[in-house]
């Protein structure tokens, strides 16, 4: 299992800029969001740009191991079991 690093605040903050603060998952901005690993870091992830997105606090504590979702479609949640949905 990799050892969880922290991610420097100047990737952070190229992460928050390339995204547009908005969530990866659900596509929504002005709401609270952080950053996510694609591959999660037990699973050998690491803190490379090429692996970080914004999640919104909802999706990112919410979401346990789904995938990012295509382009042009979102995670829906509905009772304890989630599907995607074309935007």
């Amino acid at each position: 299992m990799s050892e969880r690093k922290a991610i420097p605040d100047s990737v952070r903050w190229k992460v928050f800029a390339r995204d547009r603060y908005t969530c990866q998952y659900c596509h929504r901005s002005g709401v609270e969001i952080e950053i996510d690993h694609k591959i999660p870091v037990a699973d050998g992830g690491s803190n490379e740009m090429s692996n970080l997105i914004t999640a919104c606090v909802e999706c990112n504590r919410g979401k346990r191991d789904l995938p990012l979702a295509p382009e042009g479609y979102i995670w829906v949640k509905e009772n304890n079991s989630a599907r995607m949905q074309l935007l």
